[in-house]
């Protein structure tokens, strides 16, 4: 995370051939994240598993495989399959036991796990005539907020010779996650507006999230603020320019600076996922850039479409599709916490 390009890519493509960050942003506040006692590894490669979402979990990995919601364990295994729950997109809320879906069927979906990743519940909470993608989740001042991107007309703009669609972002609320009440749209615009992160600091509601031209081509990351809980939003800020295909991961702040994570194709412009490598970027409390750019290293030089980045039993964990229009492999790679900011 619209279709979001590279989900949309990977089906197309997957059809013709059949025929938070090292700041580990906390969704209640916009804090540290840490998960003590996990058993991840140095390295875990799933092979081709083609995923089109990721997020952590618990220690785990929540995502979807065969287009159904499946848990993988702490070393890439399959630990639990939900085969009647469709999922494309997935968003969290650890410390409530609360995951988001949304799916090609034009679904938006809440499940509740008890503690030991069994479903409570279940329930489709919106569906529509049109694809509603990148659903997220968060907790701020005992409200539950979501966004969902629907989108009107074209779906992921390829060439100059198509006319877009309309990609709005809708932000809502509920205090029960049964009843959702809309309260405004972030954004409504021709881009494709993808990869969209909602975090709260304490005070103001922070959204970020890609918009772009052109699937694959050159896209710019904004943020948007809210002062009042979501009822009117900022201008759009610009994080980073259109300089590169560049996806956001994770946005998050530390003391006070903002940082950034995301992929980007800016070493090998024009391969988009196939060519990017994960960086991340600082800013002051007014979203002035103080870096950019800044290369994480990595066992995987390029190929890189990062989801996820958590911080646990002292080390920060990377979670990524390698080569996402081929092989589409699924890793979680350790790194020293240095190696993801200063």
């Amino acid at each position: 995370k619209q279709m979001s390009k590279r989900r949309i890519l990977f089906l197309l493509e997957l059809m013709l051939v059949i025929c938070f960050s090292g700041c580990g942003s906390k969704k209640e506040t916009g804090g540290e994240k840490v998960t003590k006692g996990s058993d991840l590894s140095e390295f875990v490669k799933v092979d081709e598993l083609h995923s089109t979402d990721a997020k952590f979990y618990k220690g785990k990995v929540v995502t979807g495989v065969d287009g159904y919601l499946t848990l993988l364990s702490a070393d890439g295994k399959i630990e639990k399959k939900y085969d009647g729950i469709k999922v494309n997109w997935v968003d969290t809320i650890e410390e409530e036991n609360i995951l988001v879906y949304g799916n090609f069927e034009h679904e938006t979906g809440i499940v509740k796990f008890d503690d030991n990743q069994e479903v409570i519940s279940n329930e489709i909470i919106m569906q529509s005539q049109n694809l509603q993608i990148d659903p997220t989740i968060s907790l701020i001042d005992g409200v539950y907020y979501m966004t969902v991107t629907e989108i009107i007309g074209n779906v992921n703009r390829a060439n100059e010779d198509e006319e877009n669609g309309e990609y709005i972002l809708h932000f809502y609320s509920s205090e029960d996650l049964k009843n959702w009440t809309f309260i405004s749209d972030i954004t409504d615009d021709r881009h494709n507006i993808e990869d969209v992160d909602i975090i709260n600091d304490g005070n103001d509601i922070y959204a970020v999230y890609e918009k772009e031209e052109l699937d694959k081509g050159n896209s710019a990351i904004i943020l948007k603020k809210s002062e009042d809980k979501g009822q009117t939003w900022s201008g759009e800020i610009e994080l980073l320019p259109a300089e590169a295909d560049q996806e956001p991961a994770v946005f998050c702040k530390k003391g006070n600076e903002f940082v950034l994570y995301y992929s980007s194709d800016i070493l090998n412009k024009g391969e988009s996922y196939m060519g990017a490598a994960i960086y991340y970027a600082i800013y002051d409390s007014e979203f002035n850039i103080i870096k950019k750019n800044q290369a994480v290293a990595s066992e995987t030089p390029k190929g890189i479409l990062l989801y996820d980045i958590l911080k646990a039993d002292g080390y920060s964990y990377m979670l990524y599709a390698q080569d996402y229009l081929t092989t589409n492999d699924l890793i979680i790679e350790r790194v020293d916490n240095s190696l993801l900011s200063e």
